[in-house]
């Protein structure tokens, strides 16, 4: 299907061809197989953050083989994975293209194309859709009762924001466009050192596929974040026991350990209250916590080697939930470093300097051959929703709330912190955000150094406030859901049935 092929109206449009995407629309032919659905997707292929675009080489999932795929469609080895394997990311993104078949969803989806803006209309939603990476540009509007947005929170990278990054005289590289610059930069042979800017599971890929390409590699991660993330193997040790990382992460009994404000609803509310209200019970998840970050720390090598300390992440495991990744390499990344190929440093940049230099904010430099930025993700859709009056509404990241908007959920956020922190008192001690330091990686207007805190935190946009994770606030808006906003692959299919 093409932008010129598609019709005037949709009884239901999705937005994003991944995970999420397939699923939903799956799911609503299953239960209204008539329903005039449309999928659009910017990328050229199938698959979302799997589409066969974004692959880059060595890229593989955190999961082993039965943990990432759908329950009616199960990733049989004849896709080629291997049992107690990580996925490859061929693999994956070959399984959602053939799920998209399987199910008669590829003559619904319409590739290259994205949604600029949403416009709320009485009898649903008017669309403006344009032609992604071609030209010339076509444009179409296009109406549905339903809207479908699954982009999920890692479709839209900040875009790398150093001062003096024009005047560079070497390539500087968004850890999300690599997949297209990866082949040439990987076999320049004049590229010999390269520092990559980040300590996210997306900055290790990124070592990882320098560094075995025979590149010299200056990991810097900054000084005033929150240090690397935690990466550890594919089964850990918990005392005597060989646990599986990922199986051991939906537990329910490790579930017990973790804060949860609806844990109660699972029937063991009297378990939870013991654990996290009160001094003996709050020890207990302290000791729990502690055991599991020492015995990540010492599995993964990093404890009592001076050449690893700055892969330490600064807090416990606790507090990097989803964060917590998998070191799903063929050969050991921390062999990279400990022999001197990769140097990891906790420096600030300051800004980029002619010809090639990085100059840190403690006064020092480093020359290099090129940057890669791993950014991290928008957590804004990129899609302007219409009126800009009615985000608080739709419960979106926004800088629109009006007066009104703004005191009715600070006073909503007071009475939540005031619940929460009662029940959960040590969540008081958790990392603090640099608002400075934020305001730099959002790409948001430059403020002089003197500005206060509070000023700058002030341009930060409301958060997500869905209700279930996906639906407006007061719920009472059903013609559009939001999917893929809560970083589990369980919600995938228990939202489907919520949208239908």
């Amino acid at each position: 299907m093409d932008i010129q092929g598609t019709a005037a109206r949709y009884d239901v449009v999705v937005i994003g061809a991944g995970l999420q995407g397939l699923v939903v629309a799956k799911t609503f032919l299953q239960i209204e197989p008539q329903t005039n659905i449309l999928i659009v997707d910017a990328n050229e292929t199938i698959g979302g953050v799997w589409a066969k675009e974004n692959i880059y080489p060595g890229l593989r999932s955190n999961n082993l083989l039965g943990t990432y795929e759908y329950t009616d469609f199960p990733m049989h080895e004849l896709f080629g994975a291997k049992k107690q394997e990580h996925i490859p990311g061929e693999i994956i993104h070959e399984y959602f293209r053939q799920y998209a078949q399987n199910f008669d969803l590829t003559p619904r989806i319409l590739l290259r194309t994205k949604l600029t803006t949403a416009q709320r209309v009485e009898d649903g939603w008017k669309l403006s859709i344009t032609t992604a990476g071609m030209l010339p540009e076509l444009h179409r509007s296009i109406g549905c009762s339903k809207l479908i947005v699954a982009t999920g929170l890692t479709s839209s990278p900040v875009p790398i924001n150093i001062k003096g990054q024009e005047n560079f005289d070497a390539p500087v590289i968004n850890f999300a466009h690599f997949r297209q610059e990866a082949a040439n930069f990987l076999k320049d042979s004049s590229v010999e050192h390269v520092a990559v800017y980040g300590g996210a599971k997306s900055a290790y890929d990124t070592v990882y596929m320098l560094a075995s390409h025979g590149k010299r590699v200056s990991w810097v991660i900054r000084a005033s974040g929150h240090g690397p993330t935690y990466m550890a193997p594919a089964h850990v040790y918990l005392g005597p026991f060989r646990c599986w990382l990922e199986r051991l992460a939906t537990t329910r009994l490790l579930t017990f350990f973790s804060p949860c404000v609806w844990g109660q609803l699972d029937g063991f509310g009297y378990l939870r209250s013991l654990l996290h209200e009160t001094k003996l019970g709050r020890k207990i998840v302290d000791i729990f916590w502690q055991k599991l970050t020492a015995e990540t720390l010492a599995q993964t090598g990093l404890k009592g080697n001076d050449t690893l300390k700055n892969l330490i992440p600064d807090k416990p495991a606790f507090w990097y939930a989803n964060g917590l990744s998998c070191l799903n390499y063929p050969k050991n990344i921390h062999d990279f470093v400990k022999s001197g190929q990769v140097t990891v440093m906790r420096q600030d940049v300051e800004c980029l300097e002619y010809p090639k230099s990085i100059k840190f904010r403690d006064g020092t430099a480093l020359q290099v051959d090129g940057l890669i930025c791993s950014m991290g993700w928008k957590h804004a859709p990129g899609i302007d929703f219409l009126p800009h009056s009615m985000h608080a509404k739709l419960g979106i990241p926004s800088t629109t709330y009006s007066k009104r908007e703004k005191e009715v959920w600070d006073i909503l956020d007071r009475r939540a912190d005031v619940e929460i922190l009662s029940r959960f008192p040590y969540l008081r001690n958790g990392p603090k955000t640099d608002p400075k330091a934020m305001a730099v990686l959002e790409n948001l207007p430059p403020m002089p150094s003197e500005v206060e805190a509070e000023k700058i935190a002030s341009y930060a946009p409301a958060p997500w406030r869905l209700s279930r994770g996906m639906a407006p606030p007061d719920q009472k808006d059903r013609s559009i859901v939001f999917l893929g906003m809560m970083l589990n692959l369980q919600s995938a299919i228990e939202h489907c049935v919520y949208v239908n």
